[in-house]
């Protein structure tokens, strides 16, 4: 009998050791499941962060064309006020012409 107590004493020493290595594979389980957790909202918090970053480029994008047109809208502007100064600058001289034309023929008249 004191060898089926020795047997019955080592199965169940076995047995236990069984259980203890079972619960450290369930900790391990219960450890990698929380770490995919943590993986997953992490892989959320950035996909949301690549949103409102999308989201920023394509309005600063926005304000960059609109930029662009104001200033393309702007130097058509400017080409047309210079076009209009060089008309203005054109139609004085013309002036100026008619007027030294005029003060010498005036300035055959004596009184």
């Amino acid at each position: 009998m004191d060898k089926s107590v020795l047997v019955v004493r080592d199965g169940g020493k076995a047995l236990n050791e069984t259980l203890e290595v079972f619960n450290k594979i369930i900790d391990s389980v219960n450890t990698v499941s929380l770490q995919m957790d943590n993986v997953a909202k992490a892989a959320e918090q950035q996909a949301a962060a690549v949103e409102e970053i999308t989201a920023s480029i394509n309005e600063v994008n926005t304000l960059i064309s609109g930029t662009a047109k104001d200033a393309i809208a702007s130097a058509a502007a400017s080409e047309e006020a210079a076009a209009a100064i060089d008309q203005i600058s054109e139609q004085i001289s013309m002036v100026n012409v008619a007027a030294e034309s005029l003060n010498a023929e005036t300035g055959k008249f004596s009184i």
